[in-house]
């Protein structure tokens, strides 16, 4: 083997040292020190969910947290929305499964908030599949936001609103970035990609 890229891996650092010392190796979404690594930026995405869910009226919002730790996309979440004036109550952290969407829309359907922000599509799926069981409209009366834009996304009913990473460019910069390694190219060893709300038809005017 020439290279690694290992995503989000949950090895501890320790033994990622030893990967990294013994062949050139890329991070994504996971950082140690003197290893490269390819970073995933939710911040404009998350910022123009935000600003999406305001212009459409609406102030109190749920954010489904399908990941644990302190620095995952909650952190991140909270401080847009709340730089947003948006209220925002966090469910979770549970698994990120299509599951927890289904329970989730059981707790939201409970309460006032009249949006919902999942962790990913396949949760955001999981909500949609709940609200329709529950005959709650969306977006009518709760719009719904996933994260990913898988293909999934837009072949929903309703087709989802989600804040799009795009898989072919970090496998096209990862990919750079680990040739430069094993090449020993000059250059960054730390690389940003970006994303970007896709609005569709989960998202609407808040009831009322």
């Amino acid at each position: 083997m020439d290279g690694l890229i290992l995503w989000a891996s949950t090895l501890p650092e320790e033994r990622l040292r030893e990967l990294g010392a013994e062949m050139p190796t890329v991070l994504v979404n996971r950082h140690v020190e003197g290893l490269p690594e390819l970073r995933i930026s939710l911040s404009q995405g998350i910022a123009q969910a935000a600003e999406h869910l305001k212009a459409y009226g609406h102030t109190r919002c749920v954010f489904v947290n399908g990941e644990h730790g302190e620095h995952g996309r909650g952190k991140s979440i909270r401080e847009v929305f709340e730089a947003h004036d948006l209220t925002l109550t966090e469910l979770g952290p549970y698994e990120p499964r299509f599951e927890t969407g289904v329970h989730a829309a059981t707790l939201v359907a409970a309460g006032e908030a009249t949006a919902v922000l999942a962790h990913n599509d396949l949760v955001a799926l999981g909500v949609l599949h709940q609200f329709a069981k529950l005959g709650i409209g969306v977006p009518g009366q709760v719009s719904v936001i996933g994260i990913d834009d898988t293909l999934l996304a837009a072949t929903s009913t309703p087709s989802l609103t989600t804040i799009r990473i795009s898989a072919d460019e970090i496998a096209t910069r990862a990919a750079d970035l680990l040739v430069n390694t094993i090449t020993g190219k000059s250059g960054a060893r730390a690389v940003e990609i970006g994303s970007r709300l896709i609005p569709r038809a989960s998202t609407g005017a808040a009831p009322g």
